[in-house]
C-alpha cells in the first residue's frame, strides 16, 4: 500500500509509515485501494489525501523528532524534556 514501506534490512519485512511513502499517495491510487466507485462513494477523499501528503511535508521538516526517514513512530521515543522545550506538553 502506498504510504507504507518495508523497513530496510528488516528480516521480518515490517511495514512502516514514512514520509517518502506518504508523499506518493494520490487520489487515484487511494480510490483503487479503498474500492471507491459510484455505488461505493467515499466522501472527502481529496481532503484525506491532502492531509496525508501534508503530513509527509511536516515529517520531513522536523527530522529532530521524526528522523531522517520522517517516521511518525519516532515521536514515541522523544524525551518529555524536549517536548516541554518546544511547548508541546
Amino acid at each position: 500500500m502506498v504510504g507504507l514501506s518495508h523497513a530496510s534490512g528488516s528480516s521480518t519485512r515490517q511495514l512502516l509509515c514514512i514520509a517518502s511513502g506518504l508523499s506518493k499517495i494520490t487520489i487515484e491510487r487511494t480510490s483503487v485501494a479503498m474500492q471507491v466507485s459510484e455505488v461505493n462513494p467515499m466522501t472527502g477523499l481529496e481532503g484525506r489525501v491532502s492531509l496525508l501528503t501534508s503530513l509527509s511535508q511536516a515529517l520531513t521538516s522536523s527530522p529532530q523528532f521524526f528522523g531522517k526517514e520522517g517516521r511518525p513512530g519516532n515521536l514515541i521515543g522523544i524525551s518529555p524534556s524536549i517536548l516541554r522545550y518546544y511547548n508541546w506538553i
